[in-house]
């Protein structure tokens, strides 16, 4: 990647965070198409795909374009990364650890993304993880973003007619 390629990469990460941080009286917060979160020198950028609006039931692709102080980016390849998904129902249950690959999005590459299919509609966070890895350099780091899933294959109480399916398949004591 050139230098100059690298600069505007890194300007445009700073204004999406910029854009994002500032509050607007026009714009409601709900309204953000990426959630930035920044912990210590580090900021990391997510996005899910379809539209930042997952399904339950359905796979999202969610994406963290990570950077540190000054706008360098924090690539996979630098990054020992890790992905929790939180159901914020249950007392905070672990749902997945997705494993994350790298790809090429919005102009960056080897950005950390996930597979990720939320098993209810409900709130969850997204916890990102990470360290240096190699010869990088940069702070240990844990994000998190709040998600809400809406309906989709696996609508909300899916679980509850499961198990009234399974207490009524039991045979009866008496």
């Amino acid at each position: 990647m050139s230098l100059l390629a690298m600069n505007f990469a890194r300007m445009a990460i700073a204004t999406t965070a910029i854009a994002i941080l500032t509050p607007s009286p026009w714009t409601p917060p709900a309204a953000l198409a990426h959630q930035t979160q920044i912990n210590g020198s580090i900021g990391g950028t997510h996005h899910i795909e379809p539209n930042d609006t997952p399904r339950a039931g359905e796979p999202s692709q969610a994406w963290f374009a990570l950077t540190q102080v000054g706008g360098l980016p924090i690539g996979l390849d630098d990054c020992d990364c890790e992905l929790t998904v939180v159901a914020q129902r249950g007392w905070g249950s672990v749902v997945a650890q997705p494993s994350l690959r790298a790809i090429a999005v919005e102009g960056l590459v080897d950005v950390p993304a996930a597979d990720v299919v939320f098993p209810q509609v409900g709130a969850y966070v997204l916890q990102l993880s990470g360290s240096p890895r190699g010869s990088a350099e940069f702070e240990p780091f844990r994000l998190e973003f709040p998600v809400t899933v809406a309906a989709g294959t696996v609508a909300a109480g899916t679980w509850l007619l499961e198990a009234v399916a399974a207490e009524t398949a039991r045979p009866r004591q008496g």
